[in-house]
């Protein structure tokens, strides 16, 4: 006799096929020939089952992994955190590229237009005050050595963590007149504030008081800061700097 789900031989006592686990009470699970057509369909559906649970999981794994990203992670205390985290592992372009609400590259030419200079003629007073080629040699450098510091003074191991203190959201007339100022002061300085900030596109601001705690095997330390965060779209960005705030003001 043979189990009519897997094909495994049985014993005429056997109450439970030892290949598959099925009882036999069932006659329709017992078979006499293991190349009948009931097994073959009985293996065919069992492999089925085993294709439709394995792409369910797959699937569920995705949409888990999806909501994490975009939604769970999309706070502004979850941006806050890997926008510090990042800038403090040396990654000043990723940070801001990624998590910044400002264009990095045009906040640079804002920054430049500020001071009345071309990238060229910057790049030449950086070269003769710091000797680096270019602005991001200059902030790279910057980088490696913030990284190093850190690490002689907590470890190499350090991490970087937000704990939030308190956090207000501003709305309505005063979201409004923050914008409003927040344009007026770009306009001021020649800039151009849609080059630089999606001001048209801000739903909400929050402005966020946190410490920033750097704990490694040699200490730990941590640092005040307010931030504002705000949700351009769908997605929550650090209204800050972390480029251009880093660069020498030649004038």
């Amino acid at each position: 006799m043979y189990c009519g789900k897997c094909g495994g031989k049985l014993g005429s006592d056997d109450k439970f096929c030892g290949g598959c686990g099925i009882g036999t009470a069932q006659e329709k699970l017992v078979i006499s020939d293991p190349t009948s057509p009931v097994l073959i369909t009985n293996k065919k559906i069992s492999n089925t089952h085993v294709g439709m649970i394995a792409c369910a999981a797959v699937g569920l794994v995705a949409i888990v992994v999806f909501i994490s990203i975009f939604f769970v992670g999309n706070t502004p205390e979850g941006v806050l955190q890997r926008y510090f985290s990042t800038s403090f592992n040396g990654n000043y372009f990723r940070a801001d590229r990624r998590y910044s609400a400002l264009n990095v590259n045009n906040s640079i030419s804002g920054f430049l237009a500020e001071l009345r200079l071309t990238e060229r003629e910057y790049n030449e007073r950086l070269y003769r005050t710091r000797g680096y080629r270019n602005i991001r040699a200059y902030i790279n450098a910057q980088a490696q050595e913030e990284t190093e510091r850190l690490q002689n003074e907590f470890g190499r191991d350090y991490t970087v963590t937000v704990e939030i203190i308190d956090s207000r959201e501003l709305t309505g007339r005063i979201l409004e007149n923050h914008i409003d100022l927040l344009r007026l002061s770009y306009e001021l300085r020649g800039h151009d504030p849609n080059s630089i900030i999606q001001l048209d596109r801000i739903r909400s601001i929050v402005r966020v008081e946190a410490y920033i705690i750097i704990s490694g095997s040699l200490g730990h330390g941590s640092r005040y800061v307010e931030v504002e965060v705000a949700q351009i779209g769908r997605r929550w960005r650090v209204m800050q700097d972390g480029i251009t705030g880093r660069l020498p003001r030649f004038g």
